[in-house]
């Protein structure tokens, strides 16, 4: 999935949260009860300051992530995921680096309900991440914790279904070859209620 598909899905999104929030009234239903857990899977596009000063540089596979919440309170959860970035290649002159990551995180998640569908929401927390970079000169391995920032949307399709746009940034601070943040863009289904 390329960048300019994912921003059009994300326009997309928010062009369908505007409508909802003006074609919401009184009737919208209040003594509907949230549900207390879900599950998801997403796929997007991951990008860093890896491709600098690099040419022909990109991400070279598709980034995924899956993820488990559970509800705390009406308008928190604290949710887990295991998230695989695509690798990125790019040269150096005639030398091939490529870099990829993955990792495991924990956050808080905090949802604002704009009507029944749509539910905005941001998230903090830590994750535990692997990295390699390798080139002609060898791999050079490095693994450390960090913090993630998150916002996005949920827009809900019945049956306990939903569609989940967002932005997160994974940070990593420790190591040459694995400074660079991680910002990752994705669009995936979630399932609530189990």
């Amino acid at each position: 999935m390329n960048h300019t598909l994912l921003w059009r899905v994300l326009v997309l999104a928010g062009c369908l949260c505007c409508f909802q929030s003006v074609q919401a009234d009184d009737d919208m239903p209040t003594n509907t009860t949230p549900a207390t857990n879900y599950l998801g899977a997403s796929l997007g596009t991951a990008s860093s300051e890896f491709c600098t000063g690099l040419n022909n540089c990109g991400e070279t596979s598709n980034t995924w992530k899956a993820y488990s919440g559970v509800r705390m309170s009406d308008k928190i959860f604290i949710e887990a995921a295991y998230v695989k970035f695509g690798e990125q290649q790019g040269l150096d002159g005639s030398t091939k680096i490529s870099s990829n990551a993955k990792g495991y995180s924990t956050a808080g998640v905090v949802t604002y309900p704009l009507n029944a569908q749509i539910e905005l929401f941001g998230k903090a927390g830590m994750w535990w991440w692997e990295s390699e970079q390798k080139s002609t000169a060898g791999t050079q391995a490095t693994d450390g914790s960090d913090i993630l920032l998150g916002v996005g949307a949920n827009y809900n399709l019945g049956n306990n279904m939903g569609v989940r746009a967002e932005w997160e940034r994974y940070q990593r601070s420790q190591g040459s070859a694995a400074k660079q943040a991680l910002d990752l863009l994705s669009v995936g289904v979630t399932f609530s209620s189990l």
